[in-house]
């Protein structure tokens, strides 16, 4: 099978065809949505074009759990048919992209002082399965105080009835993102991040067409489409006010909060479901030498938008106390995290409901002149609400369910170590323009190296100053910014004091 370039010349290539072109389509994100929206439509036969105003997944679609899931918790509000559908998304995302979906085992224990029944959530657990049409990796088991000590002997035996272990996936949902992206763009999208929106242009009210600007030589140029489908996740009222002025969509912006530690301070062998004081559940989940804990779930009213947004020290204390109710011979503190991260959910405003209650379910709007706006849902369903996006536009059927992905030219290895090989297979194969998309969505050397990094970053940025051909002034610019990812990273410690 052939592989596609998907580099600096792809991109330059493709700001030329979005001046001269008129497409079927302009996707304004890059997130796993918006990639998504993309390849269905360009695999209908659709012309698509696509612009990001970062990177591929520089929003949301890198801030996740990383997880692939049906919604244990969605049962105890009977939203069977959201859990279904996510279970459904599950198995196919299995089966089509194996090297970024794999099945992980996830361990529930069960408190007399928590509020989960354990009869109750045992037929919960048969009810998940049978949501899955029994297509998950494996049927969960049910274990009593000692079975599930078994597993995990560090958990505390203060009130532990037992527990069940079942089955969910994991991924690394920014190369998720990337991979769907170069997808859209081996079936004819053309697709260009750190483009930004700043206004439409119409005719009878209706848009005609998109002002855009490049975010690396500031030019200005316009971009013609017959539909325009706004998949910008937490600024999607932004550009629902570029086409009309105003919102039809509510949003009730929600903020998840992450942190990364050695595996060693709590040598986890499962996902492991906390719940919190509060009931939220969280996971402690193994990777590889490291654990991720999150999330996180609060409103989020941020006055300077969902721009550089940090972990604070209330929300690291928050996640740090949920993991030594459970494991009270840990000694998880500051000094082992290694870093942290934050992200906004777009979810659509449901009245009545705490912030870890509200439906993930998404929700699409048609405004008057024209434009298409999805917001809400799950990394897990991001095919199904790309498949309904695109159902607006088009008669033909989808086929992303079906259609396999063409085996990458990127480096296959993720590990956080770089070499020249693997930097040029970012570049050549990954669209990577700037030292941030390397370092902190290209690799996991921004979350999982000791000092982020930084200690790399010389070598890295010579490297990509030449390839590039970044002035002396960008290298030093590059190099500042990713600097300020690892400050913000570290934010939560000012307060420490």
């Amino acid at each position: 099978m052939r592989t596609f370039e998907f580099s600096d010349r792809t991109r330059a290539l493709n700001l030329e065809k979005m001046q001269s072109q008129q497409f079927d389509v302009l996707v304004i994100g890059g997130g796993i949505t918006g990639v998504g929206i993309a390849r269905d439509a360009a695999l209908r036969g659709l012309s698509v074009a696509l612009i990001e105003k970062s990177d591929f997944a520089g929003g949301t679609s890198s801030k996740s759990s990383k997880l692939i899931h049906g919604g244990l918790r969605y049962l105890e509000k009977a939203q069977f048919k959201l859990v279904f559908e996510a279970l459904r998304e599950r198995h196919l995302l299995q089966k089509m992209l194996p090297q970024l979906v794999g099945p992980i085992p996830f361990l529930l224990p069960i408190y007399r002082s928590g509020r989960i029944n354990f009869f109750k959530m045992a037929a919960g657990m048969w009810l998940y399965d049978a949501l899955s049409l029994f297509r998950c990796p494996k049927l969960h088991s049910t274990f009593f105080k000692k079975g599930i000590l078994q597993k995990e002997s560090f958990l505390s035996l203060e009130g532990l009835q037992g527990g069940f272990l079942f089955y969910d996936c994991f991924t690394n949902d920014a190369l998720l993102t990337l991979e769907v992206a170069r997808s859209a763009h081996q079936e004819g999208a053309v697709l260009a991040n750190y483009v930004r929106l700043i206004g439409f242009d119409k005719t009878d009210n209706q848009i005609k067409s998109a002002r855009v600007q490049n975010g690396f030589t500031t030019e200005i140029f316009s971009i013609q489409a017959k539909y325009f489908i706004n998949a910008t996740g937490p600024w999607s009222e932004v550009v629902q006010k570029f086409s009309s002025g105003v919102c039809s969509i509510k949003l009730r912006p929600t903020k998840g909060v992450h942190v990364i530690f050695p595996r060693s301070v709590i040598p986890v062998q499962h996902v492991v479901t906390l719940q919190a004081r509060d009931g939220r559940f969280i996971y402690l989940i193994p990777w590889g030498e490291h654990c991720l804990l999150g999330t996180t779930d609060t409103d989020y009213h941020g006055s300077g938008g969902v721009e550089n947004i940090s972990a604070t020290r209330e929300e690291v204390d928050y996640l740090i106390e949920s993991v030594r109710r459970y494991f009270p011979r840990s000694s998880l503190s500051d000094s082992d995290i290694i870093s942290t991260y934050a992200g906004i959910r777009p979810l659509v405003h449901e009245e009545k409901n705490t912030e870890y209650r509200i439906s993930r379910e998404h929700q699409i709007v048609k405004d008057p002149s024209g434009l298409i706006t999805i917001v809400g849902g799950k990394l897990t369903t991001y095919r199904e609400m790309a498949k309904e996006a695109v159902d607006l536009i088009s008669d033909q059927p989808c086929i992303t369910d079906r259609k396999p992905f063409v085996p990458r030219g990127m480096d296959s290895a993720y590990a956080h170590t770089l070499s020249e090989r693997r930097l040029e297979s970012f570049i050549q194969w990954g669209m990577a323009q700037t030292l941030s998309d390397v370092m902190v969505r290209r690799t996991e050397v921004f979350l999982k190296a000791k000092d982020q990094g930084i200690s790399s970053v010389p070598e890295i940025a010579s490297y990509m100053a030449r390839r590039l051909g970044w002035s002396q002034l960008r290298l030093r610019q590059e190099i500042e910014a990713f600097k300020q990812q690892v400050m913000l990273s570290k934010q939560f410690l000012l307060k420490a004091c």
